[in-house]
């Protein structure tokens, strides 16, 4: 009786583990399980281009972003060691893209017959619109001819569209009246109050110049390691993030574009810009050789209108909004130091080498 109990029980266990067992599922094959258990593919286009014994690939990460976002483009050739290959020279501008990083990685080989050569761009657009990626043109010719018998791969035009910061559906915005003058409240404070008025005032603003000076010296340290054009994209990115205007925050949204500004300006020319106000910093400007009559009348138009919406409760239009952003942008692109982005490039190949 005991045995056949024993039997009994062996023979559920073992039909459990066979319809548990990982090995016994139905569906997909070990190929199949392997490919669905991946990652989303991580570029938007791949296109491959074969001839003979040459393939040349293009691969764009995104089609669609804001103007505050990049585009990672990857270039790449495989061909047998018997043949040379040649990349397109790309060069501070891709069509209506800027060139905002480039890297050439060394060539490997991926078996005993055929090497891989691959080289990454990072494109940056400058206004929101459709954008169009050229055809790119490879070569590639036998080792012992010469270039100028090298057979020519065309790759196709690629879209990219590049939307505005602003929703399409915003409701029409108005001019809300300036907020009329309010009357101070009558003086009724003793000696002892005004005493404790005068040495909080005074620690206040002891703690006040100490907390400005360490975050002064952080923005300089900060600034010495990143370009200061790099910094200013990299906050308008984060300001982008923040929805101020999705929100409605036009306020925080004018304030942050301006602070941004100013801490550029500052950390590119040296003018003391966040602490002045606006008719101070005009004033310092009108003197200054770093900057031309055109970017003097565009900071002027910028700052006013920013004051505009923080302090007479203006609230913007669409195109006001896109105009403030544009000319903020278009500023830091037209007055960057160009000699700090062709030392860093010359700092990093000597690295690579």
């Amino acid at each position: 009786m005991k045995t056949k109990l024993f039997f009994s029980i062996a023979v559920i266990l073992a039909c459990w583990l066979a319809a548990f067992s990982p090995g016994c599922k139905k569906g997909a094959t070990g190929n199949e399980a392997a490919a669905g258990s991946g990652n989303k593919a991580e570029f938007t286009v791949d296109k491959l281009y074969e001839r003979g014994p040459v393939q040349f690939r293009i691969k764009i990460d995104k089609t669609e972003i804001t103007i505050a976002e990049k585009i990672r483009m990857v270039l790449e050739s495989t061909s047998n060691k018997k043949y040379l290959t040649a990349f397109p020279e790309l060069v501070g501008q891709l069509g209506q893209f800027s060139i905002a990083e480039t890297e050439i990685l060394p060539a490997r080989a991926i078996d005993k017959d055929n090497i891989r050569m691959v080289q990454n761009y990072v494109l940056r657009p400058f206004l929101s619109g459709d954008y169009k990626i050229p055809p790119l043109t490879f070569k590639y010719w036998e080792e012992n001819e010469t270039e100028d018998n090298a057979h020519l791969i065309e790759t196709e035009e690629i879209s990219v569209k590049v939307k505005s910061l602003l929703p399409e559906d915003m409701e029409k915005l108005e001019l809300k009246d300036m907020a009329g003058p309010v009357e101070p409240p009558a003086p009724n404070m003793t000696w002892i109050v005004l005493l404790g008025c005068g040495i909080l005032a005074v620690a206040g603003g002891t703690t006040g110049l100490v907390i400005w000076l360490y975050k002064r010296r952080v923005r300089m340290i900060t600034a010495s390691y990143i370009p200061a054009h790099e910094l200013a994209f990299r906050q308008l990115q984060a300001l982008v993030d923040k929805k101020h205007i999705d929100n409605g925050e036009y306020k925080l949204f004018y304030d942050g574009v301006s602070d941004i500004l100013r801490y550029y300006i500052e950390n590119r020319f040296g003018l003391h810009a966040p602490e002045s106000t606006t008719e101070e910093f005009l004033i310092d400007i009108k003197y200054s050789e770093e900057l031309d009559a055109r970017n003097k009348d565009l900071l002027k138009e910028f700052l006013k209108h920013c004051d505009l919406v923080k302090f007479a409760e203006l609230i913007p239009t669409t195109a006001e909004i896109q105009r403030a952003f544009d000319l903020c942008k278009n500023f830091i692109e037209e007055t960057q130091d160009r000699t700090s982005q062709i030392e860093d490039k010359d700092t990093e190949y000597e690295e690579n080498r």
